[in-house]
């Protein structure tokens, strides 16, 4: 099982696929805390990105 989220997690870096992550249950959930303490949504999606999906960043 760990081997196949590593394979998992190896192609989705090398296809480029960002909308697929592991941990996305993970980050909405982050996401929904910064709303909840009153970031704007578009700063708590671009924050939770950061730490969750960081091959994103250039």
């Amino acid at each position: 099982m760990q081997e196949k989220a590593y394979a998992d997690a190896g192609y989705a870096a090398v296809a480029g696929i960002g909308a697929v992550t592991l941990n996305h249950a993970e980050q909405l959930a982050y996401e929904q805390q910064l709303i909840a303490a009153g970031y704007p949504a578009d700063y708590a999606r671009a924050y939770a990105d950061q730490h969750f999906r960081p091959w994103l960043k250039q």
